[in-house]
């Protein structure tokens, strides 16, 4: 009878002694795989893998002596009158000289409360249109229109406010300083606010803002800078400080410039659209939104501006 040889039988068939001894190891090694994977299964059950979910990132801070001011312009048909509205504006938060040299300028203002006169709200709620407007955006437009800016700055940073963003050929504008009835002609230019904000450690903010007519060809200039004195290329421009009006305003109060009811003077051309029984009024109105300077509860926070602001 055919036999296997001895060394095939002991090679292939008989299993050797270190096998045997590795026998016992892996059978408790697959054992406590097992049971760790049995232990995961009862602790996670039969949900799916979910993705962790990624916190968003924290909004960035403000700086502790920014300012934010909310900027409308709101547009009043020749039919309005606003003698009522007038009735609910302290004038009297300026001093009696800038009021006479303003009205002289054809240009008027006051405060307002936290709460807007009715009648000036049906004005900004029959404009239709809430949405932010751009700083070139044209106010020529038909009909009542109010445009909405956002104004966040340091302190004495400046905001340019535009009013009127193209002027004719060649305006002549007939102002008073010191009591002097002067003209001057500009060339395709246009009119604007410059706006600064000053704020205080017991929440209030000194708003200034100063009429400005750009005009004139391109051409390098220098301006001033962070510390420095930059080259740059503009138009020439004509500030009013005379004409500035600056105003202590406390979070939700706002600040209101338009012209007089007979349009005269630079007010005419800021705030006056078109002439005669058909010229439509404009409303500027500066609203204190928020302020983060605060020397009394983080008088650690009360930093210097990054540049010295130049008027």
């Amino acid at each position: 009878m055919f036999q296997w040889p001895r060394y095939l039988v002991r090679h292939r068939c008989t299993p050797s002694r270190r096998s045997l001894a590795r026998a016992p190891r892996r059978s408790l090694l697959s054992m406590f795989q097992l049971c760790a994977f049995a232990g995961l299964a009862a602790v996670t059950g039969c949900s799916t893998w979910s993705t962790a979910t990624v916190t968003e990132l924290p909004l960035p801070r403000m700086a502790p002596d920014s300012v934010l001011l909310e900027a409308a312009f709101v547009r009043v048909p020749p039919e309005q009158p606003l003698d009522i509205l007038w009735h609910q504006i302290d004038e009297q938060h300026l001093d009696a000289e800038t009021r006479r040299n303003l009205n002289a300028n054809g240009i008027r203002c006051g405060v307002m409360g936290s709460q807007l006169p009715n009648e000036l709200r049906e004005l900004m709620g029959s404009a239709g249109s809430d949405q932010p407007a751009t700083a070139g955006e044209s106010l020529l437009t038909d009909g009542v229109t109010s445009l909405y800016r956002k104004l966040q700055n340091r302190s004495g940073e400046r905001s340019d406010l535009i009013v009127v963003p193209a002027i004719s050929e060649r305006q002549v504008v007939v102002f008073s300083e010191e009591d002097r009835i002067r003209a001057e002609t500009f060339d395709r230019g246009q009119a604007l606010c410059a706006v600064r904000s000053y704020p205080s450690g017991d929440g209030t903010v000194r708003v200034e803002l100063v009429p400005e007519i750009r005009h004139g060809d391109l051409k390098p200039q220098w301006v001033p800078g962070n510390g420095t004195i930059l080259r740059d290329v503009g138009r020439e421009t004509r500030a009013f400080d005379q004409l500035r009006v600056a105003a202590v305003l406390s979070p939700g109060q706002t600040l209101l410039v338009t012209g007089t009811d007979e349009a005269r003077g630079l007010g005419g051309l800021l705030f006056a659209r078109g002439s005669g029984e058909s010229s439509e009024r404009l409303i500027l109105l500066l609203r204190l939104a928020q302020t983060q300077y605060d020397d009394l509860f983080a008088p650690e926070q009360a930093v210097e501006p990054l540049a010295t602001p130049f008027d």
